[in-house]
């Protein structure tokens, strides 16, 4: 049964997504690293494998990455990394990026910006100068901090303004997504959650309303949340499987879809245009559309996945560097009781996407606070966060809690 929120006041989560905002903002403008490295290491390490699609493309004119004294000239003078370890070459003598375009989307705006500015001024045109790191460095906050303006309309379809206020702040300041927001902007992380908090308003609004705008904008949304990162391919089962939570839920999803085919279409070609320009990139510097680049990167142990170390590792996991997600772990359970619109469709994305991750072979995600990899699903997971924080205000939670410790000691 849906929870409808209440409609008298929501200033309160608004003012949370505020605070959040500023919070942000602030933590970006005091991080001390940009006491020493004022703008000039922001496009580094693997956001320069997102990145070089730009330059390489707009500036050089070589996709192909085969100017090898252009690349010379750029380690030598910014240092992106120890190592040019953000392509490889192949057979025909180019070089191919070990990760896709989707974050490059992201960046183009703002790198575009800063090519005109470059170009008439007296910095460097060569992508990485002040103008490049500033703009991109920057404009991509504009992705991040909307994405909270959007949860806050999807928390708000089911829960109050203050349960939803609440649920917003400790997910903004309780989780490693604060660190992911203000010290690695460039990285998915923080851009990725934006991208779950808009398809979930359009899941939402789609399944209440449909219409095609809902469609569209999802669509382009999640095929580029795939391309940027392709493990988020299991973000398909939150449109598949939302309002299904029983056969008769099912077989009304069934009649929903039949009806609007048109819109399931229109879905599935706008997530398929967000890779016609990778499919491009591929042909023309591989010769054929369809290249598997990660073969060089990172594997995976699917049948032996790391589920105690991330789980409880003090070198890194989820419960041990963040706690407070115990709080969606039982709200699942919670949600799944009530056979809300979205429980079946979350936690077969929470499962799936907890398998997917454990499995990866460098399980500690590299330099991070925590796992840095499940930071963007906490936009999914923020509904679960609210059911158990509705619960407990409610009082009943914390019932089960006592009565359980005094069975197990009794």
């Amino acid at each position: 049964m849906i929870q409808n929120a209440d409609t008298s006041s929501r200033r309160i989560s608004l003012l949370a997504v505020w605070i959040i905002v500023v919070g942000i903002f602030a933590g970006h403008l005091t991080n001390p690293r940009y006491k020493y490295n004022y703008y000039n290491q922001d496009l580094s390490f693997d956001v320069t494998s997102y990145y070089l699609y730009l330059p390489f493309n707009f500036i050089y004119h070589d996709p192909g990455l085969t100017n090898k004294a252009a690349i010379d000239t750029i380690w030598a003078r910014y240092a992106p990394s120890p190592t040019f370890y953000q392509a490889f070459e192949i057979e025909n003598g180019n070089r191919v990026m070990n990760y896709t375009c989707g974050f490059s989307y992201a960046y183009a705006p703002f790198f575009f910006i800063a090519d005109y500015w470059a170009k008439h001024s007296t910095y460097m045109r060569d992508g990485f100068s002040f103008p490049y790191q500033f703009c991109i460095g920057n404009g991509v906050f504009i992705y991040i901090l909307l994405g909270w303006f959007f949860l806050r309309k999807v928390l708000l379809n089911y829960f109050s303004d203050t349960v939803s206020a609440i649920t917003l702040l400790l997910i903004g300041f309780g989780t490693n997504y604060f660190s992911e927001a203000i010290n690695n902007q460039l990285q998915p992380h923080a851009m990725l959650f934006s991208g779950y908090a808009i398809v979930l308003y359009c899941i939402i609004k789609w399944h209440r309303a449909p219409k095609m705008k809902y469609m569209i904008i999802g669509g382009l949304l999640m095929g580029w949340m795939i391309l940027a990162r392709p493990s988020e391919i299991v973000s398909l089962l939150l449109p598949l499987l939302w309002n299904v939570y029983d056969k008769d839920s099912l077989k009304a999803k069934w009649e929903l879809i039949k009806n609007h085919k048109s819109h399931l279409f229109a879905y599935a070609a706008c997530g398929i245009a967000a890779f016609v320009p990778q499919f491009v990139y591929w042909h023309t510097v591989t010769g054929s559309a369809l290249f598997y680049s990660y073969s060089h990167t990172e594997g995976f142990d699917f049948l032996k996945p790391h589920i105690i170390n991330v789980l409880f590792s003090f070198k890194k996991s989820l419960l041990v560097y963040t706690p407070i997600l115990i709080f969606p772990l039982i709200g699942m359970f919670i949600m799944k009781r009530k056979n809300h619109e979205g429980s079946v469709a979350i936690i077969a994305y929470a499962a799936a996407n907890f398998y997917l991750l454990a499995s990866w072979a460098a399980w500690w995600n590299g330099g991070s606070f925590g796992m840095r990899y499940f930071a963007e699903s906490y936009a999914t997971m923020s509904i679960p966060f609210a059911f158990c924080l509705q619960s407990i205000a409610e009082g009943k939670l914390f019932k089960k809690i006592i009565s359980t410790v005094l069975i197990v000691f009794s």
